[in-house]
């Protein structure tokens, strides 16, 4: 019995962990509040479950000693979160880089803009790669194989 609740706890703690190039289904039906960050990575992101109004994201930099409080960097010690423009509202599906320095994600046409956007972490730097509007249809990452992502079965070369 003892084994069987430190197998159940081992399975819970770890089930949560994103892999590197692993679709993690963030939508309103499948989300999980709280933090998520691959492992080895200098990035997390803050997952926000807010039921009807969608899935929000912030992106955290949790590397200790990130430098100076400098006004002209991207990152520093009182610059550690970045929450801003169309690419962290209402979010279904993220995708961690092999690297961790790029995240890709979908949002969501309801209250987001309905796009397919790749995120160089490390610049803050939100980069549209595919349009709802110009699509005329629902983004959504088929899959994930080797260093390449489909979407809507489009390939796309994953930055490292």
């Amino acid at each position: 019995m003892f084994m069987m609740i430190i197998r159940s706890v081992i399975l819970l703690l770890y089930s949560s962990v994103p892999l590197a190039s692993e679709v993690v289904d963030v939508s309103a039906k499948n989300c999980r509040h709280g933090l998520n960050q691959p492992v080895g990575g200098d990035f997390a992101v803050f997952i926000f479950c807010d039921d009807a109004l969608g899935t929000q994201l912030g992106v955290i930099y949790q590397k200790p000693g990130v430098g100076p409080a400098e006004k002209n960097t991207d990152w520093s010690n009182v610059k550690r979160f970045w929450q801003e423009g169309p690419w962290m509202i209402d979010v279904v599906q993220i995708v961690w880089s092999e690297s961790k320095d790029y995240m890709y994600l979908t949002t969501s046409p309801i209250y987001g803009d309905g796009s397919f956007y790749e995120l160089d972490l490390r610049h803050r730097k939100a980069t549209k790669l595919l349009d709802r509007n110009k699509e005329n249809q629902l983004i959504r990452i088929d899959r994930v194989q080797a260093g390449t992502l489909w979407v809507n079965g489009i390939s796309f070369t994953m930055k490292d």
